[in-house]
């Protein structure tokens, strides 16, 4: 199952039914969330957020084997070499992309079964998983009772280190959100929930 998750918990986009073998960008470019994102038709033009000086549209956040986009953001590849601002960059995302691994924990907490594996047709588990994402929405936005343990733990956030926006060598949508999560105004948001801006995409099998 591909879906797409805001800071609210909630599933905004599932795909289901291709099997687990298939790999993530495949699933990906072969959906209508891909289809819409190339044509242009994700967004409001007018939707924007004007963030150190650079006006940056709305965005997903993707983990590595997803394909970069202007509308898709994943991480820097990381070894000796990385500048500490991709570093943090990198790390950010992570923290954003948490939200994800927190609402298939939520989801799965109330559908425990799902952990267990579906003992049923295989048509009739799509209708199943896509009711039960519906049903999950539907608890979220009432604010329904859930049990904290069903939640994963985070980890700690290291100190913050201020970096200058003139050692950026760009200004695209990655180096300006990666200058701004260096920033001071960035310690006062909460990264584990992630701005309206950006909404998170990811895989389970």
């Amino acid at each position: 199952m591909q879906v797409l998750v805001d800071s609210n918990y909630l599933f905004c986009d599932i795909v289901v039914g291709w099997p687990g073998s298939v790999h993530d960008a495949r699933v990906f470019s072969n959906s209508q969330l891909y289809a819409l994102g190339c044509s242009g038709r994700l967004f409001p033009p007018d939707v924007k957020e004007d963030i150190l000086g650079q006006e940056i549209h709305p965005v997903f956040l993707a983990n590595p084997v997803y394909p970069m986009l202007n509308w898709l953001l994943k991480g820097y590849p990381e070894n000796v070499n990385t500048p500490r601002v991709q570093r943090r960059f990198n790390y950010r995302l992570s923290r954003a992309r948490m939200t994800v691994e927190n609402t298939f924990g939520r989801w799965k907490g109330r559908f425990p079964r799902f952990s267990k594996g579906l003992d049923m047709e295989v048509d009739g588990a799509f209708e199943v998983v896509a009711a039960a994402c519906v049903i999950h929405n539907i608890c979220e936005m009432r604010k329904e009772p859930y049990f904290v343990d069903w939640l994963q733990k985070g980890f700690e956030q290291p100190e913050e280190e201020v970096i200058q926006v003139d050692e950026l060598p760009g200004c695209d949508a990655s180096y300006t959100l990666a200058a701004f999560l260096c920033h001071r105004k960035a310690k006062t948001w909460n990264w584990s929930r992630p701005p309206a801006i950006v909404i998170a995409l990811s895989r389970i099998k």
